[in-house]
């Protein structure tokens, strides 16, 4: 499973503890063995406004009851070099303890949008480009990524 959806497309907005924002609801693998949840928030990073979508969320079991948090410390920033993508991402391990999880629900926080969420090192081309640590700011907006692993029996 790899699902690719673009949060303010279309999205309803909800009202939440910490403002209105979207909220994207993804349903997850019916669980038969572990396997490594995948969350990726790529960034929006052409031109010189740099903006993220930041996602924190709940999972949820069959009677939409939450189960457990994914917060947003637990994204990394992965960053590949001035030609590749940028993002932000996190690995859940899908074990036993967390097979009655259904649907995660992914949102951001409102009252944190537009504030800077980290920097982008961009390194000098040539005397084009100046090159320096970019504002990445967050976002309401943006593209995120789910994608289910299941490990490989050797």
């Amino acid at each position: 499973m790899k699902r690719k959806i673009e949060p303010g497309k279309g999205e309803p907005y909800f009202r939440l503890p910490y403002g209105e924002t979207i909220a994207v609801l993804f349903k997850l693998p019916d669980y038969s063995s572990p396997y490594t949840l995948k969350v990726v928030s790529l960034c929006d990073c052409n031109g010189f406004k740099k903006r993220i979508f930041v996602p924190s969320g709940d999972f949820l079991n069959a009677e939409f009851k939450q189960t457990h948090r994914f917060e947003e410390n637990e994204l990394k920033t992965n960053e590949q070099g001035f030609t590749k993508a940028y993002n932000f991402e996190a690995a859940i391990q899908m074990n036993d303890e967390r097979k009655t999880d259904r649907y995660l629900l992914l949102y951001t926080r409102a009252d944190l949008i537009g504030k800077m969420a980290d920097k982008l090192n961009i390194p000098a081309l040539g005397g084009v480009l100046f090159g320096g640590a970019y504002p990445v700011n967050r976002s309401a907006h943006g593209t995120l990524e789910l994608e289910a692993v299941v490990e490989k029996k050797k």
